[in-house]
């Protein structure tokens, strides 16, 4: 089984939400190999000296983009981080497929490269991103302001749709630290950050958007859940084989939903090819 990787977990909490949110965010991204940074943008009623200072939250450096992989039997997320486009027009991107299944049938797959959307214009034009191990390609066949679309490849050549729009209300790529008492805390590459605790198989707690939006969380633990529970989902009940994989305190890249409704996650190197064995598979509890 890989090694679990030796990341620091993220700063507590402090001061602001944009102070809260830098250096998670940094770790999330620098070990991806991108470089970004946090700014704020404010505005001041009156002079320097007199009044109080309003700030209005610096748009992400960044654009998300969360969706679906069609066709597999697991439900398997995809979400991009892609940087501004360059002088020429190209992007660099960041994505990431996870199904929140362990070793060795679940997917914890990244993908880096530069693209142009320009080469993506017209029928049966892609541009192919191997993942971090090599294994699998992902086709990027369409890219504008709108969605990012195309063909997810596995390690058998299985070819697979996928489709992923602009994300919104906190969805995208996370780094989650989970402590031995099993709070759960996160920080996406937009700068959204996810707080909760989970307790008898069931997260709460609040998922806040860069823009300071709150949203309450109530996740289930797919791998604790039933099977009836699991089908309702639309899950084969596989999940349940990593029941004893869920909930184990320790670093994890997870992909969440728009409001954080499911949540799917591994921990170990992922950006690197080797993900761990633990999950993140969380489904909205009703």
């Amino acid at each position: 089984m890989p090694t679990r990787p030796h990341e620091q977990p993220g700063d507590p909490p402090r001061g602001s939400l944009y102070r809260r949110t830098v250096s998670r965010r940094a770790m999330l991204l620098s070990t991806g190999g991108a470089v970004a940074a946090l700014g704020t943008a404010g505005c001041a009623s009156g002079s320097d000296t007199a009044g109080t200072a309003a700030t209005t939250p610096a748009k992400p450096p960044t654009d998300v983009y969360f969706g679906y992989v069609f066709g597999r039997p697991e439900i398997t997320a995809v979400a991009f981080d892609v940087d501004p486009p360059a002088a020429d027009g190209a992007r660099t991107l960041r994505a990431y497929v996870c199904d929140g299944l362990g070793i060795p049938v679940g997917l914890a797959l990244w993908f880096t490269g530069t693209v142009d959307p320009a080469q993506t214009e017209g029928l049966n034009t892609v541009v192919p991103l191997p993942s971090a191990s090599g294994e699998e390609t992902l086709e990027i066949g369409n890219f504008t302001d709108y969605e990012i679309r195309g063909t997810f490849i596995d390690s058998t050549g299985g070819r697979f749709r996928y489709m992923s729009n602009p994300a919104t209300a906190g969805a995208g790529i996370y780094q989650v630290t989970v402590t031995p008492d099993l709070t759960y805390s996160g920080t996406s590459t937009a700068g959204d950050e996810l707080a909760g605790k989970l307790r008898d198989g069931v997260l709460t707690g609040t998922l806040t958007t860069w823009d300071g939006k709150q949203i309450p969380l109530l996740q289930e633990v797919l791998a604790l859940a039933t099977p009836a529970r699991l089908a309702a989902f639309g899950n084969t009940g596989a999940a349940r084989e990593w029941a004893a994989n869920s909930a184990v305190p320790g670093e994890y890249v997870a992909v969440l939903s728009p409001g954080g409704t499911a949540a799917f996650g591994r921990s170990g190197n992922v950006r690197k090819g080797s993900p761990g064995g633990d999950i993140i598979g969380l489904d909205k509890a009703d």
